[in-house]
């Protein structure tokens, strides 16, 4: 009974967390600044497990993509929009550095007023060079899509070869050690085939890395989804959700404070506040906000 309490209390707060409207319009533009969110569908690898809309990287397809964002976000500035602060998800984000670099830049330029700049990478892509177009493109808060420290795991997500193993993200998270406000790491949990001892040995990892903010989110798959990863990973096990659960609270709970059902901060410093309102941009898609 408690590991289904578990999984419904977290459906509930992931549906409560992106609950979108319609807009009505772009036309309808909002009394005060809002948070936008820029979707960057592009990705080197399609994890099997992933239930948001993705697609394989193809460079000149992608810079369309890039340009056509751009025109977008100044059609949401000549309408009178203006933006509090910058979520940047995928996908990933960082396929192509300068392209994104160039649409935070105008970004900040439409809003001078502009906060928080977040934007969620993957470990290969913890490079100088890309790190320090980032930093260029003030960037407060990276998030690092690590999902697991398990090789084995990680060969399973067909994530080993591509992103690294436990050591080099290990390395890379230590190259984006204290270039950012925030340094987020996130990570799955309940995976079919992770182990009691699997996710202590991630929680472990993840006390011994520079990361000071983590999302640790239980494998919440589309129908869709569930069916592409049970030929790979197998089939997600709803029965271990309450002792997993625990046990990362138990483990975290000296190091970090949650500050949300899955996200925890470090204690030496505060998380940043999460938006009260979303204007989320996709070229071609029609506008949502989030309240």
């Amino acid at each position: 009974m408690f590991d289904a309490l578990v999984d419904a209390a977290f459906r509930y707060k992931a549906r409560q967390t992106v609950r979108l409207e319609p807009s009505h319009g772009i036309a309808n533009v909002p009394s005060s600044p809002v948070f936008l969110y820029v979707h960057v569908p592009f990705c080197e690898v399609l994890c099997p497990y992933c239930s948001f809309h993705r697609v394989h990287l193809e460079e000149r397809r992608a810079r369309s993509y890039f340009s056509a964002l751009r025109r977008e976000i100044r059609l949401y500035r000549d309408q009178g929009y203006v933006f509090s602060g910058v979520y940047v998800g995928g996908g990933t984000p960082t396929v192509l550095p300068d392209e994104l670099a160039e649409t935070l830049a105008l970004i900040r330029e439409l809003n001078p007023g502009l906060s928080e700049v977040s934007v969620e990478t993957n470990p290969k892509d913890l490079r100088d060079e890309v790190l320090r177009v980032l930093e260029s493109a003030g960037v407060d808060r990276l998030s690092v899509g690590v999902q697991t420290f398990d090789d084995g795991l990680l060969r399973q997500m067909m994530r080993l070869e591509k992103y690294g193993c436990r050591a080099e993200i290990l390395d890379r998270l230590a190259a984006a050690a204290g270039r950012f406000r925030t340094l987020n790491v996130d990570m799955m949990w309940n995976l079919p085939q992770q182990t009691a001892a699997m996710l202590e040995a991630d929680l472990d990892t993840l006390l011994m890395s520079p990361a000071n903010q983590a999302s640790l989110y239980p494998l919440m798959t589309s129908p869709s989804a569930a069916r592409r990863m049970a030929k790979t990973l197998g089939r997600r096990r709803r029965e271990r959700m309450g002792d997993f659960y625990e046990r990362i609270l138990s483990r975290l709970g000296p190091s970090f404070a949650p500050t949300s059902a899955w996200c925890v901060t470090a204690i030496s410093r505060p998380s940043m506040p999460m938006p009260r309102a979303v204007v989320s941009t996709q070229p071609g898609k029609r506008p949502w906000v989030e309240s």
